[in-house]
């Protein structure tokens, strides 16, 4: 954990950081003090792209009206906002009333927190793979009423992935090289290999790991999908769906998120047991293990409930699996383009390989 609050200086009446920079999954905001009652006093949190632009990601009051002290935490993802919102650098300011002094700051402290990586968020791994009357590998999946078996070679798949399904300009694996070196490029030639017909769809679920509250998700699942234009994620979970990869979780990362996750997630697996009764249902998460502990588990508990197939990828992040500083990758031009900086943290060449031979070997072809 490193601290970052020797940069926070006087303004004004106020106090405000430096524009700070991180490579951190996580960076925690702690405020506290007095504040004579009637007053507010705000934390704000300003974004700045490469070219210096500012913006305000986060303004909210920290004290509360009718009280006396006052004590609030917020934590963000500097990667997150550097992959969706363009951020190079963030500045964090005490914002009080203009011309209020009343107050009195005892913390102010702005720290980079590690990721828990420990053994205990780890979920078990189980196939559902079982052989037919005739010896065929078949899936065994969740239908209300008895459980059914299916083929384990589908005929139309379904991914569902953050910025490592489409970071790069909605169309590939951030930080891959080129399309045909992210994870979805090798599942899907693996699969081809054994149906040379089958059809291939990815969903952004970045707006899913972002919602927070029960209407956001069922703009996200009925609705245009803010994040690429294309059509809504009901648009491709229908009926001949019959395998579906989900990798989602790694923006699911303060508390509005954590809460809405919690609200949310059964009814998405709800959704799709009714839209795609034939489905297989495939989970891929863990690379930033961003959840809350108490998510985690309840991703897993879900996922056995409803025999969803989960593909822990926790253990793959690692430096020899992760992009590098400089790397080249194919741009919208088809141009060689250097990654920024803060895009670093994810899956390489190298990752995204690992994160598919996961997958490959979970569909048991």
């Amino acid at each position: 954990m490193v601290n970052l609050s020797n940069t926070i200086r006087n303004n004004n009446n106020g106090f405000e950081t430096e524009k700070l920079r991180s490579f951190c999954e996580k960076v925690t905001v702690n405020v506290s003090g007095a504040c004579d009652r009637g007053h507010k006093i705000n934390l704000v949190i300003y974004l700045y792209d490469e070219n210096d632009n500012e913006s305000i990601y986060f303004n909210e009051t920290i004290n509360d009206i009718d009280g006396f002290s006052f004590n609030f935490t917020y934590s963000f993802d500097p990667i997150n906002l550097s992959v969706y919102n363009n951020a190079s650098y963030f500045k964090i300011e005490i914002r009080p009333e203009e011309n209020f002094k009343g107050y009195a700051l005892t913390s102010f402290t702005v720290k980079e927190n590690a990721q828990d990586r420990s053994e205990g968020n780890v979920g078990e791994i189980v196939s559902n793979i079982k052989l037919d009357k005739n010896g065929q590998k078949v899936a065994e999946i969740y239908r209300e009423g008895g459980n059914v078996t299916v083929p384990i070679v589908p005929k139309k798949v379904v991914f569902v992935g953050n910025s490592i399904l489409l970071g790069m300009h909605n169309s590939y694996g951030m930080c891959a090289s080129a399309p045909d070196k992210d994870y979805y490029h090798y599942v899907t030639e693996e699969i081809k290999k054994y149906n040379p017909s089958c059809e291939f769809y990815k969903i952004h679920g970045a707006p899913f790991e972002r919602c927070e509250s029960a209407h956001d998700f069922d703009d996200w699942y009925y609705k245009e999908n803010s994040m690429t234009g294309l059509p809504s994620a009901s648009h491709y979970f229908k009926e001949d769906t019959d395998l579906i990869i989900i990798q989602l979780t790694d923006n699911v990362n303060n508390p509005a998120s954590n809460k809405a996750f919690s609200e949310n997630l059964k009814p998405f697996i709800l959704r799709l047991k009714k839209d795609c009764p034939n489905a297989r249902i495939m989970w891929v998460y863990g690379w930033y293990l961003s959840p809350s502990q108490e998510n985690i588990n309840l991703l897993i508990g879900t996922c056995n409930k409803y025999m969803i197939e989960l593909i822990d990828i926790c253990y793959l992040r690692c430096k020899e699996n992760e992009a590098t500083l400089g790397q080249k990758y194919l741009d919208e031009n088809n141009e060689w383009s250097t990654i920024k900086d803060l895009w670093v943290t994810h899956p390489g060449d190298d990752g995204m390989k690992k994160i598919a031979d996961r997958i490959i070997k979970q569909i048991g072809l």
